[in-house]
């Protein structure tokens, strides 16, 4: 039932306004089996994310973002990322 190759694609958007940035992205894939009763190895996956990043101070970025399943079940409903990062 496995599948041989499974097909991957990313796109996305960012947009800069002073020390905050927007996000927007889409991650999709093909099914990692054929014929399975589960959703999520055997269906087409798409996730959107949308985001956003502040430079608080120079070189340390807030970051958030959430993700939502765009096809129903085949990933988790939402996720969300809060991470603080210090560039070196």
């Amino acid at each position: 039932q496995q599948n041989r190759q499974v097909s991957f694609g990313t796109v996305g958007l960012s947009r800069k306004f002073g020390r905050i940035a927007l996000n927007t992205q889409l991650d999709a894939h093909a099914p990692f089996y054929h014929d399975s009763q589960l959703r999520p190895l055997g269906t087409f996956a798409v996730q959107g994310l949308a985001g956003l990043i502040w430079e608080v101070v120079p070189r340390r970025f807030l970051e958030f973002s959430a993700s939502e399943d765009l096809v129903a079940n085949t990933s988790p409903d939402v996720a969300f990322n809060l991470s603080l990062t210090q560039a070196f």
